[in-house]
């Protein structure tokens, strides 16, 4: 009885062992950012110039339809002779964000030898719903590392479901560790390389400029959206506005405890200091308009020069202007162009000071390797 135990045992070893190997071995052959169409467009159009660039933007639609890099390299120090590039993508947040940039970073077909900075918007960890936890792009980026992020940290009262929450994420993981669902996906994903361009999609992912900036209200996909946010706007801008001073005013320390942000702290550290060993400067960015109740509090435990507050309604009244806004999280293009010129205001005396995108000081660097140390104790 007992061997016959042992040798069911074995072939059920043995059959998930193939499966697992299988799966590995398909994986092999795909990129990082398989599922990840958009992203995928810019990829392929940056990749092969990668070299032209200085600056990269890097995030989520906050990114991508919040930041011009014209109007940024136009109003940079002319010193710096700024050539940047958009890399956001429609709802790119975290953790698929913080992997597709530490693949990046690792990436031997980018030459990102002459990128001194790149400039992230902060996210805080999504909700991965158990539909979304099916899907390639609920499933793809889910390495070990990743995991980690969203297994161990404790959640407070802000998630009515913990427990559901993180159950999620490792259904995603464990699913993507079989190909549980994707080997169709994988296919397709195959197929589409031999297939024509999709230019409708090119066009959109990339802008008209080629430089990965393309604004909401110039996107039909989504006009429906700034239709029903429209009417009432004003009231809700008004709320959010006094929402976010009173965040900011508050500067929650001791909330930093909870909802997960020392592990957001941990996590951007990390980020900083991968770019670091590559040479370039990261700067975290705290986009308006959003819930800073859980973001503010990490932005201002992370090294003054790596972070940047564009969240703040009292300096930035007209990220609140109507005639700025397409929905109650974006821009339109007026917005953007806004954005774009505040953000570089605000980091031009840093820009200037340096006077070249080669900057590194040894003060910074044990700054943060001492806040690394100190995450990884606490």
């Amino acid at each position: 009885m007992a061997k016959q135990f042992l040798i069911i045992i074995g072939k059920s070893l043995l059959f998930v062992g193939l499966l697992l190997g299988v799966a590995k071995l398909t994986q092999a052959n795909l990129p990082y950012y398989w599922a990840n169409d958009d992203f995928e467009y810019k990829y392929d159009y940056f990749a092969p110039i990668a070299s032209e660039y200085n600056v990269l933007f890097f995030g989520s639609s906050a990114t991508y339809r919040h930041v011009i890099p014209s109007i940024f390299d136009n109003r940079a120090p002319e010193s710096l002779r700024c050539k940047s590039f958009n890399f956001g993508v429609q709802a790119m947040v975290n953790p698929e964000g913080p992997f597709i940039l530490r693949q990046m970073l690792k990436d031997p077909n980018l030459d990102l030898s002459n990128v001194k900075l790149i400039i992230m918007d902060m996210q805080e960890v999504s909700d991965l719903s158990l539909n979304n936890a099916m899907t390639p792009r609920g499933k793809y980026y889910l390495d070990w590392k990743s995991l980690q992020n969203e297994i161990y940290p404790q959640l407070d009262e802000a998630y009515p479901n913990p427990i559901k929450y993180k159950q999620n994420y490792f259904y995603a993981w464990l699913g993507k560790q079989f190909n549980v669902g994707l080997y169709t996906d994988i296919w397709d994903w195959h197929e589409k390389q031999n297939a024509p361009l999709d230019s409708g999609r090119f066009r959109k992912s990339l802008g008209g400029k080629l430089d990965g900036y393309y604004p909401l209200n110039r996107d039909f996909r989504f006009a429906w959206r700034n239709e029903q946010y429209m009417p009432d706007a004003e009231q809700d801008l008004m709320e959010t506005m006094y929402k976010s001073i009173d965040h900011i005013m508050c500067e929650d320390q001791e909330g930093f405890k909870i909802i997960r942000r020392r592990q957001m702290r941990e996590l951007y550290i990390e980020l900083i200091r991968d770019c670091k060993r590559k040479g370039i400067h990261l700067i975290l960015v705290l986009q308006p308009r959003l819930d800073t109740r859980s973001m503010y509090p990490v932005l201002t435990y992370l090294p003054e020069e790596h972070s940047l507050n564009m969240a703040d309604p009292r300096e930035f009244p007209e990220f609140y202007d109507i005639e700025n806004v397409f929905d109650k999280g974006h821009f339109n293009h007026s917005g953007a162009r806004a954005f774009t010129i505040g953000m570089m205001q605000k980091l031009k005396p840093r820009l200037d000071s340096l006077g070249t995108l080669w900057y590194d000081t040894p003060d910074s660097t044990a700054l943060v390797d001492s806040l690394v140390t100190e995450a990884a104790i606490e």
